[in-house]
């Protein structure tokens, strides 16, 4: 599987030597990887560039593997309307997964399964982080925030777990665009805090991580943004047992993969220069499912 994240081109970008850089990127990672699955995650364009979404979704479709969106932020940003149009081009794709979901619960929570041999092995579970909401700091202010899975997903989330353990999947993981505040505490937990973090070489970072993280991979170079406190997806996902992996998007110059109280979060690679970018950091996540349904990620580079 390939995930790729935060394409989030214009439509001038798209027909500019940017959108030739996104294609080439896209070739060359299609032809090395050689998935059997797709999934972006999230920020497909700006939501006011439809055009760019269906050159995305052609670019996909015409290499016949399916492919699975779910949206971030910049694809919600102008309302829930204009969010479901866009999901109406992504959808005319003979090869596209989207579901929509519950209303109530955002566009675009659904599961995905893998099988092996006929049999249920895995389950992706993709989940809609919205866009913005308000957060209340302990002194009573008020202010915008990125946005957090809210509690009803995480209730939806609990009963996706129940489901899949009843099917005997022993393995499911989480995508979602604007990372988790467990994205936080992976990082502070994981990271020296004496090490130059723009330094850090991404394909070779060593001695930078504490001790117990030594089997982290990738770079940090800005902070985790995400809702200001814990939401109890943590916990959720403590106490359903099965997801070892979190993947999220959102920071374009991150892409660290940490091991953190028994689940690995990971900030996938982003794909392109859309909105802003560092060289350094360029390619797609590849996520393999092995017959017992046990899921690795690496990062594939692309120059």
């Amino acid at each position: 599987m390939l995930n790729l994240s935060d394409i989030q081109l214009t439509t001038r970008e798209w027909e500019s030597e940017t959108g030739e850089h996104l294609v080439r990127t896209v070739r060359h990672l299609m032809e090395k990887v050689r998935p059997d699955l797709v999934t972006l995650c999230g920020d497909i364009a700006w939501s006011n560039h439809p055009a760019v979404y269906g050159h995305v979704a052609d670019l996909l479709d015409g290499y016949g593997v399916p492919f699975a969106p779910l949206f971030g932020n910049h694809d919600h940003q102008d309302g829930p309307e204009v969010a479901s149009r866009l999901a109406d081009i992504l959808c005319e794709k003979k090869t596209c997964l989207f579901e929509r979901g519950d209303p109530e619960l955002g566009l675009g929570n659904y599961v995905i399964l893998v099988a092996e041999g006929g049999r249920p092995v895995h389950g992706i579970i993709m989940t809609d982080s919205h866009e913005e909401m308000d957060y209340t700091a302990p002194d009573g202010t008020v202010s915008r925030e990125h946005a957090e899975l809210s509690r009803e997903q995480i209730a939806w989330y609990r009963e996706q777990i129940g489901i899949l353990n009843g099917m005997g999947v022993p393995e499911t993981t989480v995508m979602m665009h604007i990372p988790n505040y467990a994205f936080r505490l992976a990082a502070d937990a994981a990271f020296r805090k004496d090490i130059d973090r723009m330094g850090m070489d991404p394909r070779n970072a060593r001695d930078c991580w504490n001790e117990g993280y030594e089997d982290s991979f990738g770079a940090m170079y800005e902070e985790v943004s995400s809702y200001p406190v814990d939401n109890g997806f943590l916990d959720a996902v403590l106490e359903g047992g099965s997801t070892k992996t979190v993947i999220c998007a959102h920071n374009h110059i991150i892409n660290f993969s940490v091991p953190y109280r028994g689940i690995r979060f990971v900030f996938s690679l982003k794909t392109g220069r859309g909105c802003y970018c560092d060289s350094r950091l360029n390619g797609g996540t590849v996520i393999k499912i092995g017959p017992d349904g046990r899921a690795t990620v690496t990062h594939e580079y692309v120059d």
